[in-house]
């Protein structure tokens, strides 16, 4: 996931926030088990796009990324060439974002 966030860095209320959703991913034995519990909840895939997020998802530019037995390297690679795309500047994608060596 990328996330984009705007908050107030002055705000202690804000500051708790972050800390808060950053915290979910500090801890790889958590979050694997909270990935693990949430799969027997909630669909956690949407290569089918059959789920009820599909309709919103169709209506917006997003990405499908299947990293099982990918190394993180070329996923970084697919994401940034998909950004790439979307905004039609990819060397200007591709310098902010630092492409891995192949």
């Amino acid at each position: 996931m990328i996330f984009s966030v705007v908050w107030a860095l002055d705000s202690h209320d804000d500051l708790a926030e972050m800390t808060s959703y950053i915290g979910i991913f500090e801890s790889v034995e958590r979050s694997d088990g909270n990935v693990r519990q949430m799969e027997t909840e909630w669909q956690m895939t949407s290569a089918d796009g059959d789920h009820v997020a599909g309709k919103l998802l169709a209506q917006h530019p997003h990405l499908v990324l299947d990293t099982v037995e990918v190394p993180p390297a070329e996923s970084a690679a697919r994401i940034i060439e998909w950004v790439d795309t979307l905004r039609g500047t990819s060397a200007k994608c591709a310098a902010t974002l630092r492409r891995p060596p192949p």
